[in-house]
């Protein structure tokens, strides 16, 4: 029998995508259901930004090697949903609230936005991530595609 890996094991690439997911997902609910100033909006979207932003930036050696071959411009997508996430995340922040003397308030809910997007990809990650490296295992060893089966 194979050891399953540890959730330690999973690569960072992995876990930056489901994080910024996550984010995308908010920046939806945020569009569709309101466009009223949330600061809980707005640290979601912080977090966004600044995932997007290690993400391009990690890719960027690769990304200017590739623009010799033209595909190399899809590497920049990442700063673009950056901007894009930070962009909406001033539109979302409570100004009001900040200017009418709320400030404490309003540092709260961007911080529970930040805490939101933070811990919500990682309790995921913790409570399906063994399940999900035992599927990988058995996809990945198995002898043949055909020994593999989605349905018992």
């Amino acid at each position: 029998m194979v050891d399953t890996p540890s959730e330690e094991n999973l690569r960072p690439q992995e876990r930056l995508q489901f994080g910024l997911g996550t984010v995308l997902l908010v920046q939806a609910i945020f569009d569709v259901t309101t466009r009223r100033q949330s600061g809980f909006f707005a640290g979601v979207l912080i977090v966004g930004c600044f995932i997007a932003s290690v993400i391009g930036t990690l890719m960027l050696p690769l990304s200017l090697f590739g623009l010799l071959f033209v595909i190399g411009v899809l590497g920049f997508t990442p700063f673009l949903t950056a901007y894009a996430f930070g962009r909406n995340a001033l539109r979302a922040f409570p100004l009001r609230l900040a200017e009418h003397g709320q400030r404490p308030f309003a540092a709260f809910l961007v911080a529970s936005g930040i805490t939101f997007a933070i811990s919500v990809p990682l309790v995921i990650n913790w409570a399906f991530g063994d399940q999900l490296n035992e599927l990988l295992q058995q996809v990945s060893f198995s002898r043949s595609w055909n020994s593999f089966s989605i349905f018992p």
